[in-house]
């Protein structure tokens, strides 16, 4: 749940710190460092801990991974190597990506799966989330949506649902909440290129 937390308040701490006109250089480079705490290492413990039962010290290399995607994904959000699309940002950025993987050890909780089966679940879930934080697929940032137009109002509607479901049954919802919008976004991904090879 402090990880589901942290996601929630990474969504106003650059918006606070530009109100009050409190932005600089240390406070970007103190943002990275618990981005690295919150969506690194904690979430890296919890799949370490979570299946080391299971699979013993090999589980520490699923761990390894996840960690070293997302110092990838803020090193390379750092640095801005590539012109990302505006609206966009280059992968999936790692709060999404450790809420969810966070809202998959509370929804595990709602069915009766060996220790093997949670932590293989787990496991593999965390490997996924790694390749598509490292990858280069658009993911939206919403920071420059008009909420006003067709798709704007859309998405504000899914987020006020997905949002009342969550704090209903945040077992469930949460989890089904953030993995939809991952899986909705590689659905779009892949829509679009299907568009782009046929006019080609």
């Amino acid at each position: 749940m402090f990880i589901i937390a942290a996601a929630v308040f990474d969504l106003f701490d650059g918006r606070v710190a530009r109100m009050v006109k409190g932005s600089s250089e240390f406070g970007e480079q103190f943002d990275t460092l618990s981005d690295f705490l919150s969506f690194g290492i904690a979430p890296g413990i919890l799949i370490y801990r979570s299946a080391q039962g299971t699979f013993g010290n090999g589980v520490w290399i699923a761990a390894f991974v996840y960690l070293f995607a997302v110092a990838v994904r803020l090193a390379r959000f750092g640095v801005k190597s590539r012109p990302a699309r505006k609206g966009f940002f280059e992968g999936l950025s790692s709060p999404p990506s450790a809420s969810t993987l966070a809202a998959f050890v509370l929804f595990m909780s709602n069915f009766e799966w060996s220790e093997g089966q949670r932590a293989s679940s787990l496991m593999g879930l965390g490997l996924f989330l790694a390749v598509l934080m490292v990858s280069y697929l658009p993911f939206p940032t919403f920071k420059q949506t008009d909420w006003k137009s067709p798709d704007g109002r859309a998405a504000l509607v899914c987020g006020v649902i997905g949002v009342a479901a969550s704090i209903y049954r945040p077992s469930v919802f949460l989890f089904v909440w953030g993995f939809s919008f991952i899986v909705g976004v590689l659905i779009w991904n892949l829509a679009l290129r299907l568009r782009f090879a046929r006019i080609a």
